[in-house]
Parts: structure tokens; C-alpha cells; sequence
């Protein structure tokens, strides 16, 4: 048995490499909003004299669009848990959300490349759905990191004193579509 790849170039063609790394990318930028949102209402909830109304307006609008692409069950999970009205049960329904949207974006990026793959499957060493498995596997083994780090900035205030406005809010609107 081979050892598995460490790299995701090291099984991509070189002709799809680009369409692989745009899918790549989107990935990331979509768990990143994905995790400011969460992150910053979630923080924003244990830490409320750091409220700031107008800084989290634009993330209370994301998040009305974040509840659609999570779907109903886990939005009545979240809904749920908050209801609870503790700490512990405020950091779990957002924790929870932010996992369900990885989840769903993870959904997506393996039926894109599995496109990919179908589509060019006489150029791969693979089975077209080994292949994309691969991929996403490669890419899900980032997410551990971002996790530690969602967790951190929730809970430590030193890591989230305001929420975070890197490049997503440049503007006062917050998209969670491309």
C-alpha cells in the first residue's frame, strides 16, 4: 500500500492543477467567513462588555444567511441550545454551527472535484472518486488547527478584544457568498 500523499499537487495533473486550487481557495475563504461569524457573535455572546452593536450588525446579517446553508436541523440545534442561555451552551450551539457549515462546504468541494476527477478521469493514477477523497481528505486535515483557533478566540479575550475585521468587512456588509 502506498503511503498517502502529503501534498495535493503530488496526485493533481498539472493541467488541473489551477481548477484544484480555485476549488482550494474557495474552500478556505468560505471557512474563513464561516468562522469570523460564528467566532465573532459567539464571542460577542461570553464576552458582552465587548459588545459593540455596530461592529457586530454585518455578522448578525451573515449569520441570517449562515443559518440557510447549515439547514434546518442544525439551526434548530443552535436554536435550541441557546435556549439554554448558558456559557457553555452559547460556546456548543456556535461551535456546532461552524462545524455543520465546514461540513456542508466540505460536501460541496468534493462534488466539484469529483467533477474534475469524472470529467478527466483518464489522466489520474486514480479511481475519479479515490482521487477526490484524497483531496478532500488533504484539505480537512487543516481544519484541527482552525478549530484550536475558533476555540481560543472565543474564549480567550486577549485574542478577541473587538471582532475581527480582516479584509471580510472591509465594507459594513458581510457576504457569505462568493
Amino acid at each position: 500500500m502506498a503511503a498517502a500523499p502529503t501534498d495535493w499537487k503530488q496526485i493533481t495533473p498539472d493541467h488541473l492543477i489551477p481548477a484544484v486550487e480555485h476549488i482550494r481557495k474557495s474552500f478556505d475563504t468560505n471557512d474563513w467567513k464561516y468562522s469570523a461569524v460564528t467566532r465573532n457573535l459567539c464571542y460577542s455572546l461570553l464576552h458582552p462588555e465587548s459588545k459593540d452593536p455596530a461592529a457586530l450588525a454585518p455578522y448578525h446579517t451573515a449569520f441570517t444567511t449562515y443559518r440557510k446553508i447549515i439547514g434546518r436541523a442544525a439551526e434548530q440545534q443552535f436554536d435550541d441550545l441557546l435556549k439554554i442561555g448558558t456559557p457553555p451552551a452559547m460556546f456548543r450551539a456556535y461551535l456546532d454551527a461552524y462545524q455543520r457549515g465546514v461540513e456542508v462546504e466540505v460536501g460541496n468541494q468534493f462534488n466539484l472535484i469529483l467533477q474534475i476527477g469524472l470529467t478527466n478521469a483518464q489522466a489520474l493514477e486514480q479511481h475519479p472518486v479515490e482521487w477526490s477523497k484524497a483531496h478532500l481528505e488533504l484539505l480537512i486535515e487543516g481544519e484541527a488547527y482552525d478549530a484550536r483557533m475558533w476555540i481560543r478566540r472565543v474564549c480567550d479575550k486577549k485574542e478577541a478584544a473587538k471582532p475581527q475585521r480582516r479584509g471580510l468587512l472591509k465594507s459594513t456588509r458581510v457576504s457569505l457568498h462568493p
